[in-house]
């Protein structure tokens, strides 16, 4: 269910294809919104954010990932898994102390104006999160 749901986001809004889509390792990951399972919006760096004091970014080195926050200096840390699926890859985050995943995807978001940018959508168990990659 979570799949389907992180599928329909990347591909709903605008098409995502693993087409010249580089290594999940070769970007600097930051937080581009978050919303609860039901779509509301929670955060996207506006001042009207109903979650404050984020600035995630999002590290992939080897089969291990950290997830920052740069305001409360927490980290979080785990293991990966991505599987290729049509044009997309589907991406488990192992988070350490827990036993369920948070499964999403790892593609490229097409605008309407052709440009490109490499996108990762996260579920979680109360949230949905997407981040935009950035060359390193």
């Amino acid at each position: 269910m979570a799949l389907c749901i992180c599928l329909l986001l990347c591909v709903g809004f605008c098409g995502c294809g693993s087409s010249n889509t580089k290594s999940i390792s070769s970007y600097r990951w930051s937080l581009e919104w978050i919303t609860d399972l039901g779509g509301k919006p929670l955060f996207s760096g506006s001042d009207q954010d109903v979650m404050k004091g984020l600035d995630l970014v999002l590290r992939f080195d080897g089969k291990n990932f950290a997830l920052e926050n740069n305001v409360s200096k927490q980290t979080w840390t785990g293991t990966y898994s991505l599987e290729r699926v049509h044009n997309v890859y589907r991406l488990e985050l192992f988070f350490e102390n827990s036993e369920k995943a948070s499964v999403g995807v790892y593609g490229t978001r097409v605008y309407s104006d052709n440009s490109k940018k490499a996108t990762i959508t996260l579920q979680t168990d109360d949230y949905i999160l997407s981040f935009i990659g950035a060359d390193l």
